[in-house]
């Protein structure tokens, strides 16, 4: 049954077109930090700023370990998030608006089988596709900026591939798995992907704007953003510069440390974890 749901779940939203309408919307979103300036550097011979969309603009080292962390950060801002939760919503209505579930069911399928199959396409879907935005567009940025300076080109592959996979997998991963969780487990509470979407969907946007306009008024919010934000600084400082000579100068620097990073991690793990089982009993109630 795993498999018959995950492929079935993949399907779904291939075929649906707010699918493919949210997706547009992560790559204009990537596609606007490529096409907008975002590093510049005052060069004294010149006697004048020169910004990344400057032809004469040099991509230093610092500058590529920065936008290995700033380019994933775009998406996580709002726009990973928002995927998630739409398309988790789409899943949901179909949960409750065909028989699948029941089909499934008098064949002898299991709740846990049928939940584990649908949240981990999901999962993969979602993962896979921020992936591959950020791979993409990462070394389109790079290449139409001339290359990192004094960096050849297999070390720039080998060194960027590496840096980009610890991003995904240490920030965007468990992201992504939060609002999937959040959002169909408001789905299954109330039978309906409207509270799903509403609940979802808000609280991707509350982050967003919350981090924006909030995090530098209201110092009692201060632990939230390190910790329990759906993107922690505790844990974002502490991947940002891993890898470098600076690496541990500057988690110190930042009050941060593989503790600290994990117990990000745990928080979102352990948020999940409470959204599955909620998922599960209500989606079991369902066979009674």
């Amino acid at each position: 049954m795993f498999l018959i749901t995950y492929k079935a779940t993949v399907k779904n939203l291939f075929r649906s077109v707010t699918f493919w309408l949210a997706l547009s919307v992560m790559v204009l979103v990537a596609l606007e930090k490529v096409l907008s300036y975002s590093y510049g550097y005052y060069s004294m011979e010149l006697n004048e700023t020169i910004y990344d969309n400057d032809p004469r603009f040099m991509l230093h080292y610092s500058t590529y370990i920065k936008h290995c962390f700033n380019s994933l950060g775009t998406l996580l801002s709002y726009a990973t998030p928002l995927f998630a939760a739409i398309s988790t919503v789409l899943i949901v209505n179909r949960d409750y608006g065909d028989n699948f579930y029941e089909i499934e069911k008098a064949s002898g399928g299991r709740p846990y089988t049928y939940l584990w199959g649908r949240l981990s396409a999901l999962a993969t879907v979602n993962f896979a596709i921020t992936l591959l935005i950020n791979f993409v567009f990462f070394h389109i940025f790079v290449f139409t900026r001339g290359g990192v300076s004094q960096m050849g080109l297999r070390e720039y592959f080998i060194d960027s591939t590496w840096r980009i996979l610890f991003m995904n997998v240490t920030r965007a991963l468990p992201c992504i798995l939060f609002f999937i969780g959040l959002t169909y487990m408001l789905g299954a509470l109330f039978k309906s992907g409207i509270p799903a979407a509403i609940g979802g969907m808000g609280y991707a946007i509350f982050a967003f704007v919350a981090y924006m306009v909030l995090r530098l008024q209201l110092e009692g919010l201060r632990f939230y953003f390190d910790y329990l934000s759906p993107v922690p600084n505790k844990l974002n400082m502490y991947v940002y510069l891993f890898g470098t000579e600076g690496f541990e100068s500057f988690i110190q620097n930042q009050e941060t440390s593989l503790l600290k990073a994990l117990l990000c991690v745990g928080f979102m793990a352990g948020c999940g974890l409470l959204f599955f089982l909620i998922s599960y009993l209500r989606i079991r109630k369902r066979t009674v």
